[in-house]
């Protein structure tokens, strides 16, 4: 997909990387960050990548990919800007937080049709008229129902939507996990942790033989260490 990319599109796309595998490595291991940035980089930059790379055949429809892609960044920055005031009115929320949620809960059904395929598409828009006709559903899963723009501001602000627990996991567990493997995918940083524990005790490999003067005490700890520059003290073969 990346090799699809042109060469704007591949420079784009390397920034947003690079931002979100900084932004998380410092907040992970220097300082936390706020709850309306900690979960609202990863979505933004999330929504930015998808759209990149899961691309629209035509010129026209790439077009509308961009506008998609601005929306994004429009709707999740929103909630990242207005965060405490968005808090602080909760269930009295303006036209225009109506609007952006609108924006995003539509934009989110989008983005997981161009992932994972329609059916995803077709739930979304199941329990999206479960959630405003719930009304006429059988009287044991009935319930009264909701306005459409109200359903969407729920889905959209409250913490157990877009930016809820699963948001929060993602951007705080995930996300690491999946830059330490890619991490580990590279040969260079996958021999360096071969031999780690080699270096750890002062041993500099130049080749893949046994040394044969290991002494009787250190070769269980070095059962198959290659050749040798230099030894721990307590290890070394010369006097």
């Amino acid at each position: 997909m990346y090799s699809k990319l042109n060469r704007f599109e591949q420079i784009v796309f390397d920034i947003c990387s690079a931002t979100l595998v900084l932004f998380y490595a410092w907040a992970a291991v220097v300082q936390p960050m706020a709850t309306q940035y900690h979960r609202g980089v990863y979505v933004i930059i999330t929504y930015a990548l998808v759209f990149l790379l899961y691309q629209s055949k035509t010129l026209v429809g790439r077009i509308i990919d961009y506008v998609l892609i601005l929306l994004s960044i429009a709707s999740v920055g929103y909630w990242v800007v207005m965060f405490e005031v968005i808090n602080y009115r909760t269930g009295a929320e303006t036209p225009m937080d109506a609007a952006f949620a609108i924006v995003g809960v539509l934009i989110g059904i989008e983005l997981a049709r161009r992932v994972v395929g329609n059916v995803f598409v077709i739930m979304g828009i199941v329990f999206l008229g479960y959630g405003v006709y719930g009304y006429m559903a059988p009287d044991l899963i009935s319930h009264a129902g909701a306005p459409f723009t109200e359903l969407c501001v729920s889905i959209f602000y409250k913490s157990d939507g877009v930016f809820g627990i699963m948001a929060s996991v993602l951007a705080t567990y995930v996300i690491l996990f999946v830059l330490f493997g890619a991490f580990l995918e590279n040969p260079a940083p996958r021999n360096f942790s071969l031999i780690g524990p080699w270096l750890r005790w002062g041993i500099a490999s130049v080749g893949l033989a046994r040394y044969p003067s290991l002494p009787p005490a250190c070769s269980d700890r070095f059962p198959a260490a290659p050749s040798l520059i230099r030894f721990p003290r307590a290890c070394s073969p010369f006097p």
